[in-house]
C-alpha cells in the first residue's frame, strides 16, 4: 500500500498535494531540531534521492516509510508528523499593514503598549492588567517543543468559540487538528521572527485579524474583526 501513484493527472496532483503537506511537517521539524535532512536520511537508511523525491511528491511512499519518518521524529521529541500530513491545510495567514489595529481599540492599545510589555519580565499578566488588556488577549507560551494557551481574555471577539479546557494544553492535541498544528508553527515562528505583526487568519469555520506581539518565549495576541460559524468550538 502506498500514499500515491503516479497514473491519471488527479493522481499526480494528490500525489504533489500529498509531497508538499510531508516537505511542511517534515522541514518544520527538522528545523525545530536543527538538523539536515541528511541526518534524518542516514537515521532511517534512506538515500537522500529517495528522501528528495518524497518532499517533492515525485514518489510514492509506502505507510511504512511514513511511519519511519514519524518514529524517528517523536524519538527526538517532535512526534505528531503523520497526524500533521493528514490534514487538510485548510488554515491560511496573510499579513496585513500594523496600521489596521486602529480599527479595534484593544489591538491600538497593545500595539503602544508593546515596548513596556517587553520590559514588565515575567510579570506579562500584571502588566497587561494594569493596562486594561487582560480581558481582551489570547495569550500563547512555547517551551519544551509545545505551544500552549496560558490565558483567554474573556471579552476576546473568538472567546465564544474556545472551550476554556485548552488552556495550557499542547495546541496539536485540540479538536480541531488542523488549526492546533497551523498554531504550532505559527507561533514558533512568530517567535523567531521577533517582531510585531498583523495577520488574517482564515478557514471555512472562522476568519480573524490577530496582532501578535512576541514577549521572549510568550506570544501575546489580540484578535478582531472576527467570523466564526456558531456551531465551532474548539476544545
Amino acid at each position: 500500500m502506498t500514499t500515491g501513484c503516479s497514473g491519471s493527472s488527479d493522481e499526480r496532483d494528490a500525489l504533489k498535494d500529498f509531497g508538499a503537506r510531508f516537505k511542511a511537517a517534515f522541514d518544520h521539524r527538522v528545523s525545530l531540531a536543527g538538523l539536515d535532512q541528511k541526518d534524518v536520511a542516514a537515521a532511517i537508511k534512506k538515500h537522500p534521492s529517495t528522501l528528495r523525491a518524497h518532499r517533492a511528491g515525485e514518489n510514492p511512499m509506502s505507510y511504512l516509510d511514513l511511519e519511519a519518518y514519524d518514529d524517528y521524529f517523536a524519538a527526538i521529541g517532535q512526534p505528531g508528523l503523520i497526524d500533521d500530513v493528514r490534514q487538510q491545510r485548510n488554515w491560511t495567514a496573510y499579513a496585513e499593514q500594523l496600521q489596521s489595529v486602529s480599527e479595534y481599540g484593544p489591538a491600538q492599545r497593545l500595539m503602544e503598549c508593546a515596548p513596556g510589555l517587553r520590559s514588565a519580565g515575567g510579570a506579562i499578566e500584571e502588566f497587561l492588567a494594569e493596562q486594561g488588556l487582560l480581558p481582551y488577549v489570547h495569550i500563547m507560551v512555547a517551551a519544551d517543543g509545545a505551544v500552549r494557551t496560558s490565558a483567554i481574555g474573556s471579552k476576546m471577539p473568538t472567546a465564544r468559540a474556545l472551550d476554556p479546557s485548552i488552556k495550557m494544553r499542547d495546541v496539536r492535541n485540540l479538536s480541531d487538528r488542523a488549526y492546533g498544528q497551523f498554531l504550532h508553527r505559527q507561533v514558533h515562528e512568530l517567535l523567531q521572527d521577533g517582531r510585531d505583526v498583523v495577520q488574517h487568519i482564515s478557514a471555512p469555520s472562522m476568519s480573524y485579524y490577530r496582532l501578535g506581539v512576541p514577549v521572549g518565549n510568550f506570544l501575546v495576541a489580540v484578535t478582531f474583526g472576527a467570523q466564526v460559524i456558531p456551531s465551532y468550538k474548539l476544545g
